[in-house]
């Protein structure tokens, strides 16, 4: 049986190298969300979140530092990438082991 793999907002955040409160005003501002909510309150994060994530951080810099990708629209380009990718080798390829016990 495959386990399908979850990360609380602390463990989502350590992770992808931001801070809970950046998630937590991602998902206020209705940028990005967790995948589910636990009946205890929790936010659940999913495995197939990395790639998006990095996607909006990417998006973040580049506006940040007034920088444009050269090529067709900035964000059909990048909706194109997030519907094509294959988030299990994504997240092989970019992970960082990092030890949750």
């Amino acid at each position: 049986m495959a386990r399908r793999m979850t990360f609380h907002t602390g463990e989502f955040a350590r992770i992808t190298g931001v801070n809970k409160r950046t998630l937590h005003y991602y998902d206020q501002q209705g940028i990005f969300s967790p995948d589910s909510i636990e009946p205890n309150g929790y936010r659940a994060y999913s495995s197939r979140q990395f790639y998006p994530f990095y996607m909006i951080r990417m998006r973040d810099y580049l506006q940040e530092h007034k920088l444009k990708p050269a090529g067709p629209s900035y964000e059909e380009s990048l909706l194109e990438d997030m519907s094509t990718a294959n988030a299990e080798e994504f997240i092989t390829r970019v992970a960082v082991p990092v030890d949750i016990s």
